[in-house]
């Protein structure tokens, strides 16, 4: 099927009189965008074998990043700055890893023993279960890294590697008092930053809640995604994207079979999705509900 032909069934879908509306631009634009929401409807909905099929080679999902300095991770194919996600064309999900810094926690104690056990400082409400970062322990080195603390008493804790506590962390040396640095460790998922936000407390980024901006690019700057909270460094993040198409819907051409790339239901699903798209535009609202009836029903 090409996409000439994808446009055919456009224009029953939509009458005729309304076609002319649309010159090839338009119309690939459409098309272009009605790819996009059809992908993240399927996405949004995974759940049997054929709807992963019908997104075979367009969809990576869990791919880890680690952002640049500012929490930037560029998300432009023709840019030599790195991280850069080089495929990238739509976003699906992220999730983002930050370590918050408990500044008035200090580490006293650390054994040389199976679990280690550790000996904080001060109040703190350290809990059973949390997940905690620990950096920079001279001597007993293997305190350091993604660890979950196990209450003995107050400001006592056993450390393990696992959240089952099935695990523990085996201590390697003698500990240098007050060495360790302790932070919360969070890896949520980030929802969109919007500047009319920005000046509001309500609602502001933290490790815990997670923001992110997309930048569009200029001529001298990619494009990228910025993650909040800036005052702290972003770790690592998890994006689910769509990746560039390998064949961009052109309604003029009668040569290239898009069958080639795409399930031919999901090349159906395009057209339905591009005929709602175009009563949104033109403010036809019969064709609108007729449309979204028939997405329905599929």
């Amino acid at each position: 099927m090409t996409g000439q032909e994808l446009y055919h069934i456009f224009e029953l879908q939509v009458d005729k009189d309304y076609t002319g509306y649309w010159d090839n631009i338009k119309a690939n634009r459409i098309f272009a965008r009605a790819l996009i929401n059809v992908m993240e409807k399927i996405y949004r909905n995974l759940s049997e074998q054929g709807e992963y099929d019908e997104l075979r080679g367009f969809i990576k999902v869990n791919r880890t990043f680690t952002p640049a300095a500012f929490n930037i991770l560029y998300t432009d194919p023709t840019a030599t700055a790195t991280p850069n996600i080089v495929d990238y064309y739509h976003l699906l999900h992220v999730s983002a890893q930050f370590n918050e810094p408990l500044y008035n926690v200090n580490v006293v104690s650390a054994t040389n023993a199976s679990p280690i056990v550790v000996t904080f400082s001060g109040m703190n409400n350290i809990r059973t279960g949390d997940k905690l970062f620990f950096s920079g322990a001279v001597g007993n080195t293997n305190l350091n890294g993604l660890r979950y603390p196990k209450k003995i008493k107050n400001n006592v804790f056993a450390i393990y590697i696992d959240e089952n506590f099935q695990t523990p962390a085996v201590g390697n040396g003698t500990y240098t008092t007050l060495t360790a640095s302790v932070s919360r460790y969070w890896y949520e998922a980030c929802q969109r930053y919007f500047s009319d936000r920005k000046g509001t407390q309500y609602g502001s980024p933290s490790a815990s809640n997670p923001k992110f901006e997309q930048q569009n690019g200029t001529a001298l700057t990619p494009t990228m995604l910025l993650f909040h909270p800036l005052n702290l460094q972003c770790q690592q993040v998890s994006v689910d994207y769509i990746t560039q198409p390998p064949q961009a819907i052109d309604v003029a051409d009668n040569v290239i079979d898009l069958e080639r790339w795409y399930d031919k239901t999901m090349l159906y699903l395009v057209v339905e999705q591009a005929s709602l798209l175009a009563a949104q535009q033109i403010r036809d609202g019969e064709l609108y509900q007729s449309t979204a009836a028939q997405i329905v029903q599929q």
